[in-house]
């Protein structure tokens, strides 16, 4: 008996605390939306669909499959859509004591430490289409360090495979997100500092081959605290396919 996923997300989060790692996991985990679940760790190899959910407070919301199949199947196991303020589409919630199937790379650390952690996809030519790897790296890196890392993991795993990768133009390789995240206010009001504490977190891209590294780090971890960073592919148990 198995169960086989048809899609799967990408989420990061960060968390510091004044005590202890397990604290500032599960601020990490809280602020990727997946702090309610039991995570089940498994290895590299995705399905080919990716989604975006939406994070809030804690929970993540996961959008509703299009097609008429998935739809009837989720109906016929009692779960409810719902709409989110904001947002449009159909979601269904993911909320506590699920068991998920998740990659992670999770990196602690102390006060004035760098930490960083990664996760990267790499995607290969199937004859009906496409498939995906996934790769972990995390620790005391620098994120373009970290982001190396993943893309030789990636090109070694096809190369081993003997997989050809997926290239879609000539485009130069590109970060295509890059942001600072306000750690949350409750971890801010919790630790009991008044100036903002910020995550960097970014979206790494290239196209020949097609790779991607979604990337967040904390740089450094501020003076009496630990931190923790993660991030998670987490496939997607609403439409998992068992046997």
């Amino acid at each position: 008996m198995g169960s086989k996923p048809t899609r799967f997300w990408v989420t990061t989060g960060c968390g510091i605390d004044a005590e202890h790692y397990i604290n500032s996991y599960d601020k990490a985990l809280y602020d990727a939306g997946i702090s309610e679940q039991n995570i089940l760790g498994v290895s590299s190899v995705p399905p080919a669909t990716k989604i975006e959910p939406i994070v809030r407070d804690g929970l993540t919301y996961v959008p509703m499959p299009e097609e008429a199949s998935s739809r009837a199947s989720i109906l016929s196991k009692g779960f409810k859509p719902l709409r989110l303020s904001g947002e449009k589409g159909e979601y269904l919630v993911l909320d506590s004591s699920w068991t998920i199937d998740v990659v992670l790379a999770r990196s602690n650390g102390d006060q004035f430490q760098g930490i960083t952690s990664s996760i990267g996809l790499g995607a290969y030519k199937t004859h009906d289409g496409h498939g995906v790897y996934a790769v972990e790296d995390h620790g005391n890196n620098t994120v373009e360090g970290s982001i190396d890392n993943c893309v030789e993991m990636l090109q070694k795993m096809l190369r081993m495979r003997n997989r050809e990768p997926v290239n879609e133009d000539d485009q130069e390789p590109k970060v295509t997100v890059e942001k600072n995240i306000p750690l949350t206010e409750a971890q801010s009001r919790l630790s009991g500092r008044k100036e903002k504490l910020y995550a960097r977190k970014l979206i790494w891209q290239s196209w020949k081959p097609k790779i991607e590294v979604h990337t967040i780090s904390i740089d450094p971890i501020p003076e009496g605290y630990v931190g923790t960073v993660i991030a998670a592919v987490v496939f997607d148990p609403f439409t998992e396919i068992h046997s």
